[in-house]
């Protein structure tokens, strides 16, 4: 297989930056959709199963958050990919959108840092 969650965010900016698809439209089909997709939300009264605020910033949720510049430009490289993989047809290739921040279960777990040139 090859590596796509590096990628992912800034591939799915292109239809952004195309113009056919909006910025809402496409957070709510990388959080809160899938989320409802897979049943993973809790709906029941007993408090079982799923996790109450998953893919929302809403009281009580888990925490997960993602900070994000829509306009960064980046050249994929795959020996810089924090996971092991490095497998992708996309090594060479600008992007534009740039993870900054990631933040999971309330702790910061990235944080982007320019390379000083």
């Amino acid at each position: 297989g090859i590596v796509g969650f590096e990628t992912a965010l800034a591939l799915a900016l292109t239809l952004v930056h195309d113009g056919k698809l909006d910025l809402p439209t496409l957070i709510h089909r990388m959080t809160a959709g899938p989320v409802a997709a897979f049943g993973l939300e809790r709906h029941d009264p007993d408090g079982q199963g799923g996790l109450a605020g998953l893919g929302s910033l809403a009281a009580g949720a888990p925490g997960d958050v993602l900070v994000f510049d829509p306009n960064a430009e980046w050249t994929v490289e795959p020996e810089r990919f924090a996971s092991k993989g490095r497998n992708t047809p996309l090594a060479g290739r600008v992007l534009k959108g740039q993870v900054v921040i990631t933040i999971a279960g309330g702790n910061l777990v990235f944080q982007f840092e320019r390379s000083r040139a």
